[in-house]
């Protein structure tokens, strides 16, 4: 099984972890509960649409800002790139994930425009399967 070897003391979530739930709790990608019951740790999901979860290393410069892995998410509809996952630098174990964006708007007032939006339970498969592939360093 391919592995992703953390930087730091790496803890599995515990059960009161899961319990809070929420996206904004840490591990809630792990809670199997309501819109997340059909959410998995592996690589395809057809029920939600997912054909595969690409992992993809990072290089050095990545690594150093704390970038655990990129993912490609092939659909059945598209193939998603540019999704970062990160180590948490609040919660020990925990992770999360970015989608790429494009700069818009002016030099002094720059935003963020997301072209895709994924919902939570593709973000859950996405965490929950990273997750089960990491190790402590």
């Amino acid at each position: 099984m391919k592995t992703i070897t953390r930087k730091v003391a790496f803890e599995k979530a515990k059960p009161a972890d899961l319990a809070a739930g929420g996206g904004a709790k840490p591990f809630w990608y792990l809670n199997r509960k309501g819109d997340l019951g059909a959410v998995t740790a592996e690589e395809s999901n057809e029920s939600l649409g997912i054909r595969k979860i690409n992992v993809i290393p990072v290089t050095e410069v990545q690594e150093k800002a704390g970038m655990l892995c990129k993912v490609r998410l092939n659909t059945y509809a598209a193939t998603i790139e540019n999704i970062s996952i990160y180590e948490s630098d609040h919660t020990p174990g925990d992770i999360y994930l970015k989608v790429g964006g494009r700069k818009v708007g002016t030099e002094s007032h720059p935003k963020w425009q997301h072209d895709v939006k994924l919902t939570s339970q593709a973000k859950a498969q996405i965490l929950s399967y990273v997750y089960s592939l990491l190790e402590e360093k």
